[in-house]
């Protein structure tokens, strides 16, 4: 009985090549759907955390439950102190590094338990920790948060949060192109934003305070 040699071809160096570069592709594109994916379900729960802050306020303000609850001037985490533990290059307590950009720059952020407290009381849930943003900030002063930042007065109540995907607001006002609007509105703020800046201050705007978020409710 004749045996028939077969001969057993073996990959190329060039398909082996086309198959780990097809795999590279394929994981790259994978890896940035997970990243932008991850991105937005952080913005989710800024948002929803927001969202549900703002509707209890609302009940506390109609129920009068809300009459002596004041930050003094202050800007307060949204959380008691033990739920910001020390990480993220923020100290134990510290949500933020600055709560409102325009008015308390480069202002540390602290959890007030007396605050936090009163809240509560009133039946407001505080979310505490949530997922940190960095931002370059503007003229070398970085910005890092990983929370809601409350303030309230005799006139009105804020939130204020820089969630790490800046794509949203949700339904609340974004703080970096009011910012911007504002300088745009008038050409002595323009040129001021210019020679600050420079030609590009837009971008150096947007690119520093990124998805800079507001939420204000009249009292």
């Amino acid at each position: 009985m004749l045996k028939t040699n077969r001969l057993t071809r073996g990959f190329t160096i060039v398909e082996l090549l086309v198959v780990i570069v097809v795999i590279a592709i394929l994981a790259s594109v994978t890896i940035v759907a997970y990243t932008g994916i991850q991105k937005q379900a952080v913005t989710v729960a800024y948002v929803s955390a927001v969202d549900a802050m703002e509707k209890q306020i609302r009940i506390a303000l109609a129920r009068g439950a809300f009459d002596s609850i004041d930050t003094g001037g202050l800007f307060v985490c949204a959380g008691m102190q033990s739920d910001f533990p020390a990480g993220d290059g923020l100290a134990s307590g510290q949500c933020s590094t600055t709560g409102n950009y325009l008015t308390q720059p480069n202002t540390p952020v602290y959890a007030n338990d007396t605050i936090s407290t009163a809240l509560k009381d009133a039946g407001v849930q505080l979310p505490g920790e949530l997922a940190s943003a960095n931002r370059p900030g503007i003229g070398g002063d970085g910005i890092s948060a990983r929370g809601i930042v409350f303030f309230a007065d005799s006139t009105r109540i804020a939130l204020f949060w820089y969630p790490p995907d800046a794509s949203s607001c949700g339904r609340a006002s974004n703080e970096t192109e009011a910012l911007i609007a504002l300088y745009k509105s008038s050409p002595g703020l323009t040129s001021a934003a210019v020679s600050a800046y420079g030609a590009d201050w837009e971008n150096v705007i947007r690119n520093g305070l990124g998805g800079w978020c507001s939420l204000k409710i009249d009292r």
